[in-house]
């Protein structure tokens, strides 16, 4: 069976569905307040704790961008080779002892350009974003070395390297000619996070940047999404090619078929990560409509994902 599917621009304006039948997603949006997280700072020399100037606070976006909105503003300076600013919260209604595949996509302001130069590393290369989940409260340590230092007390690797508890979703830089704040949207579509939750069905959620810039880093957060899908170990190792995508480019109509897998449903996504719509076909066919543009497809069978990206011109 085929199913066309036209996307309307009312249509297109419609918030996720926040509770589905292979998914739970949890969004929060800034501009209605700091959404319980907290705020923290870690990778410094003990000597160095008066000098990364680290701030967290809802505030209002800078200009040319909307300044009556507000967002979680988070700042601070690398005083000398590293620098983790984070911001984490308790997440509750999760199933316990599941294991999830996790795809997370934060949207933010920054100000930073690609391919410029910094000290001792790029202002917006040289500050990676990472995102992840923990069974404990993520939070700092003093490391009893020569010199004491503040660490984390989980995995988050280092600057560009992910770790067991964080993986990487992208870094701060927006663009070449970026010179004024401007919304970005990193996410990790490509790569989805494994969790694994305890009995209680409970888990800390995490975002940070870990930083290699040795300057100030000031973003805006708007909204940080995480959606899970509980993997059962029955559909591992679907692979990109079990779906076809076809034409890419499009000249608007795109077939979404697969020969050994049913579609669940087909989330839709801005080539930026930003949220657009949920289609759910009946079978192992669909056909899209879209307006010009470039798309991330999250196309999910059971209990497993692919990520598609098409152009429609």
């Amino acid at each position: 069976m085929m199913i066309k599917t036209r996307l309307p621009l009312l249509l297109l304006l419609l918030p996720p569905t926040l509770n589905h039948t292979v998914a739970q997603t949890y969004t929060y949006d800034f501009s209605l307040g700091d959404q319980q997280f907290e705020g923290g700072v870690s990778d410094f020399s003990v000597i160095q704790s008066q000098q990364h100037q680290y701030t967290f606070s809802n505030q209002t976006l800078p200009f040319p961008l909307d300044t009556l909105r507000r967002a979680q503003y988070m700042s601070g300076v690398n005083p000398s080779d590293d620098l983790f600013m984070y911001m984490k919260r308790r997440i509750t209604g999760l199933q316990p002892n599941a294991t999830y595949q996790v795809t997370f996509a934060v949207e933010f302001a920054s100000i930073y350009p690609t391919n410029a130069i910094g000290v001792g590393g790029a202002p917006g290369e040289g500050v990676t974003m990472k995102a992840g989940l923990t069974l404990i409260e993520p939070d700092t340590i003093i490391i009893d070395q020569a010199e004491p230092y503040v660490a984390m007390n989980i995995d988050k690797g280092n600057q560009s390297i992910p770790g067991v508890d964080m993986d990487t979703i992208g870094h701060v830089g927006v663009a070449d000619t970026t010179s004024v704040y401007a919304i970005k949207t990193n996410n990790n579509f490509s790569h989805p996070f494994t969790f694994k939750t305890d009995g209680s069905g409970e888990a800390w959620f995490i975002i940070g940047t870990d930083s290699g810039f040795e300057a100030t880093t000031s973003l805006y957060f708007t909204s940080v999404n995480a959606d899970f899908i509980i993997s059962t170990g029955l559909n591992d190792g679907l692979r990109p090619d079990d779906f076809k995508v076809y034409p890419c480019p499009s000249s608007g109509i795109i077939h979404v078929s697969s020969a050994d897998h049913n579609i669940d449903e087909i989330q839709i996504y801005d080539i930026m990560g930003k949220y657009i719509v949920t289609v759910k076909p009946l079978d192992k066919m669909t056909e899209l409509v879209l307006p010009v543009s470039a798309y991330l497809l999250k196309i999910i069978s059971g209990d497993s994902m692919v990520v598609k990206k098409v152009i429609v011109q």
